[in-house]
């Protein structure tokens, strides 16, 4: 992967390339990480007068591993100093540092795994693992944690590593590969190291007399595997003139160089400490455009808006020239890393400021502070409110998503060197975390089902909840936290009888939901059977009476009266105005007229 960033899937939400990894975090802006971080992250221990870095991470399964320059870790659960050499694994869940120790004897730039979580890649300035001869690039096998024989054979340091579609492409500064030529830029096979055709760059050039070698310093790789964006010392990629950054196009049978070009990237920055200023690339989730982060002080020569100096900045990724879409300028202060995620282009760095593209080394008009970290829209580029802090020191090389949150590796040292400016930048959000912090995920909003109750029949009633909610009468419709347990009550009122549920309930008993979807219930009540007054009517009206009162005609005798005219109702049972069961039976007695 990059060597300031890796490409991280999405654990809950989106795959990659490689699954396990986190791209982005989903959601609204409120689905910003949070801005108090996680106290159980094993850090770095800072020791003596000398700078610690953490520069890369990759994650397999539940596992963080995390690369750079470093001796001991502080497992902050156990409250114990752990030695480790350039490379350590933890547990995310429990925050214990895994039994995983390799030893390099040089720095580790970047990380990256293979597809199945099996083997990890580590790629750096080392020229032994474990006092084995291995050149600026290692694999382990993960269900050991022994080395294994993969051997490029490179003749110079790895800085990126990136594991897509079977291939395994690797920058840095080498002019070989396996003794054979190849500029920076390799692909090669991922279980043996062996050269592959799939892609030649081409690459050659340096950006100024003092950038040094042609190189690959920072890479990235689009959501869909389809394209990479590489940045370094170059001038020319693929024959075509290519400053500082450009597009890779990964097709099924060879890597060609896009069209894509930018041409501000020519322009130099006024600082000669820093001629390959991009120093870090991250892609949106559709691949349609990527943002870059650089160093480099200001423009060398006429107005800052030319360049794209000290800064954060967003490109389309179509084939053809551009300019960037927006750039937000930190005022003379270097950005060392980007993640692109759904809500905010977060960046890390040495910056004091954001918005501040019309002053230098002091806050102009419209600047707000953010002092080592930020994050600004990926739509206008303007700063977001978001503004945890981080001790300056040289700045953040490294943002990743994780399942827990936003990783932020950096730069750490002991404190009281005035000489250093790493001295003492071991703070995040204000609490002490050397190199290695996390600002937690927020809390996703529980997701929620509608239950609806509707009412049937010519009876009255009501229909409660428990847990609260439902309440028909007025409130027939509620929204519950998706799996909870939701138990319906029918009461009829005077005068009528529950009939019975339909829809997500059946029968006459309590109902009780399980909201794991929307869900509609109908409760149905009757009317009661209220005896009307029918002696003395006849039998047709009589029977009208009973089924408007909701009664039944019951059993219909017919008797020989000298009072009551033929056809007419003799006598009922029961008696008028009694209360009986809806549907309750009315026995009549009916006249035959006077017996002859």
């Amino acid at each position: 992967m990059s060597d300031r960033r890796a490409r991280w899937r999405l654990v809950l939400f989106v795959s990659v390339v490689c699954s396990g990894l986190v791209a982005a975090l989903p959601g609204a802006a409120s689905a910003l990480v949070g801005t108090t971080p996680a106290g159980n992250i094993p850090y770095i221990e800072v020791q003596g007068t000398g700078d610690d870095y953490a520069r890369a991470s990759t994650l397999v399964g539940s596992t963080v591993y995390i690369g750079g320059t470093f001796s001991k870790v502080f497992e902050a659960v156990s409250h114990k100093d752990i030695a480790r050499t350039n490379l350590y694994a933890y547990n995310e869940t429990t925050g214990l540092l895994t039994s995983f120790a390799p030893t390099f004897n040089g720095e580790v730039w970047a990380l990256d795994r293979s597809p199945d979580g099996r083997f990890l890649y580590a790629a750096g300035d080392f020229s032994t693992v474990d006092g084995v001869a291995r050149k600026g690039l290692a694999r382990f096998d993960l269900t050991t944690g022994a080395l294994t024989n993969f051997d490029a054979h490179l003749n110079g340091q790895a800085r990126t590593v990136n594991y897509v579609g079977g291939h395994l492409i690797v920058g840095g500064a080498f002019g070989q590969v396996q003794g054979v030529s190849r500029v920076a830029l390799a692909s090669l096979d991922p279980t043996t190291g062996a050269l592959q055709p799939y892609l030649d760059a081409k690459l050659s050039g340096t950006v100024f007399s003092t950038a040094g070698p042609t190189e690959v310093l920072h890479s990235a790789v689009s959501p869909s595997g389809r394209q990479m964006a590489v940045a370094g010392n170059f001038t020319s990629a693929g024959g075509a003139t290519h400053w500082r950054t450009f597009l890779l196009d990964l097709g099924a049978t060879s890597a060609t160089v896009s069209a894509w070009n930018a041409p501000i990237l020519q322009q130099p920055c006024r600082s000669s400490e820093t001629p390959n200023y991009v120093t870090g690339l991250s892609y949106s989730s559709d691949g349609s455009w990527f943002a870059m982060s650089t160093d480099g002080f200001k423009n060398s020569s006429g107005p800052l808006s030319a360049t794209v100096c000290d800064a954060v900045s967003r490109f389309s990724t179509t084939a053809a020239s551009h300019a960037p879409t927006w750039v937000n300028y930190t005022g003379c202060d270097s950005l060392g890393s980007v993640l692109v995620t759904s809500d905010a282009v977060y960046v890390g760095g040495h910056e004091r400021w954001l918005d501040n593209a019309h002053s230098c080394d002091v806050a102009g008009t419209g600047a707000v502070d953010r002092p080592g970290i930020g994050a600004v829209s990926p739509t206008t580029g303007l700063a977001l409110s978001w503004n945890p802090t981080r001790s300056r020191g040289h700045g953040a090389d490294f943002l990743g998503l994780t399942a827990r949150g936003l990783l932020v590796l950096s730069d750490c040292a002991t404190a009281g060197n005035s000489s250093d400016a790493s001295s003492g930048a071991n703070f995040l959000a204000g609490a002490y975390h050397p190199c290695v912090g996390l600002l937690p995920a927020p809390t996703p909003a529980p997701v929620k089902e509608t239950l609806s109750v509707s009412k049937a029949g010519r009876g009255t009633g009501t229909v409660i909840s428990s847990p609260a909610g439902i309440n028909c009468g007025s409130a027939c419709s509620f929204t519950y936290v998706q799996g909870s347990s939701v138990r319906l009550t029918a009461t009829p009122a005077r005068g009528s009888t529950f009939a019975g549920w339909s829809g997500s309930c059946l029968g006459k008993a309590a109902c009780v939901i399980s909201m794991l979807a929307a869900r509609s219930v109908r409760a149905s009540f009757t009317r009661d059977c209220v005896v009307p007054k029918v002696k003395g009517v006849t039998l047709r009206v009589a029977k009208r009476r009973i089924k408007r009162h909701d009664c039944r005609v019951g059993k219909i005798k017919h008797a020989f009266s000298a009072r009551v005219k033929k056809g007419h109702v003799i006598s009922q049972k029961p008696k008028a105005h009694r209360l009986r069961a809806h549907g309750a039976r009315v026995r009549l007695t009916v006249s035959r007229g006077k017996k002859r």
